[in-house]
C-alpha cells in the first residue's frame, strides 16, 4: 500500500531529494577517513565542506518536507511514523557532520595497526547508509522490499560491531607505545564512527515496525 497517491508527487520527489542527501552523507564519510587516513588533507578539508553543505541543504529540505507533510491527508500514526523516520535520517547526518568535523580540528593520529579496520568501518557504515535510504525509499511506494534491505543495514552493523571490538583490543594491548591519553583519544573516535552503523540501524528497526504496523 502506497502511503501518498498521484497529487503528493511534489511531496515524494522532496523526500526523495532529502533522501540522496543521507547517501551522499554516507559517501562523503567513507571518503574522508580514506583522505585522513593517507594524509590528502587537501581533499579532506574539501570533504568537511562538503558534508557542511549536505547537512544544510538537507536541514532546509527537511523544513519543506515537514511543513508539506502535515499539510496532507495523512492518518496521524502514519504521519507520526514518517515523521520519526526523516528525524533519524537527519541525525545520521548531523552525527557524520560533527564526526568529520570534530576530526578537523583534534587530528588524531591513528597507529599503522588500527588503520585498515577504520578504514572497513567506514565502508560498511557507508553501506549501512546506503540500505537504508533505498528501504526509506521503498516505504513509500514498495514497502514489502523494506524489511529485506533493513536486514542489511542490520549486518552492517553487527561486523562494524565486531571491527569495534577487534580495534579496541590492538589499542589496548597490541600497541605498547600508546600511553593511556592517545588511546583514549582514538578511542573516542572510534566510538563515533561506530555509533553512526548503530543509529543506522536503530531508525532501520523503527522502519520496519512500521511496515509491519501497516500489514505489508
Amino acid at each position: 500500500m502506497r502511503i501518498f497517491n498521484t497529487k503528493n508527487r511534489i511531496l515524494m520527489a522532496s523526500i526523495s531529494e532529502f533522501l540522496a542527501c543521507v547517501t551522499s552523507g554516507g559517501e562523503v564519510l567513507e571518503r574522508s577517513i580514506e583522505e585522513y587516513l593517507v594524509s590528502n588533507d587537501e581533499l579532506f578539508s574539501q570533504s568537511v565542506k562538503r558534508i557542511r553543505t549536505i547537512e544544510h541543504e538537507a536541514d532546509e529540505i527537511l523544513k519543506k518536507v515537514k511543513h508539506d507533510l502535515y499539510a496532507y491527508l495523512l492518518i496521524p500514526d502514519t504521519r507520526s511514523d514518517v515523521d520519526r523516520l526523516l528525524n533519524g535520517l537527519d541525525d545520521f547526518i548531523d552525527a557524520t557532520k560533527q564526526l568529520l568535523v570534530l576530526l578537523s580540528i583534534e587530528r588524531p593520529v591513528f597507529p599503522e595497526a588500527v588503520v585498515t579496520n577504520f578504514r572497513t568501518i567506514s565502508e560498511r557504515t557507508c553501506l549501512s547508509s546506503s540500505h537504508l535510504a533505498q528501504a526509506s525509499e521503498a516505504y513509500f511506494s514498495y514497502p514489502q522490499e523494506v524489511i529485506q534491505k533493513i536486514q542489511q543495514v542490520i549486518l552492517c552493523e553487527k561486523e562494524v560491531d565486531s571491527l569495534q571490538e577487534e580495534t579496541l583490543d590492538v589499542l589496548f594491548n597490541g600497541i605498547p607505545s600508546l600511553n593511556l591519553a592517545q588511546k583514549t583519544h582514538i578511542t573516542r573516535f572510534l566510538d563515533l564512527l561506530c555509533n553512526l552503523s548503530d543509529l543506522c540501524e536503530e531508525v532501520g528497526k523503527d522502519l520496519m515496525i512500521s511496515v509491519l504496523k501497516r500489514g505489508s
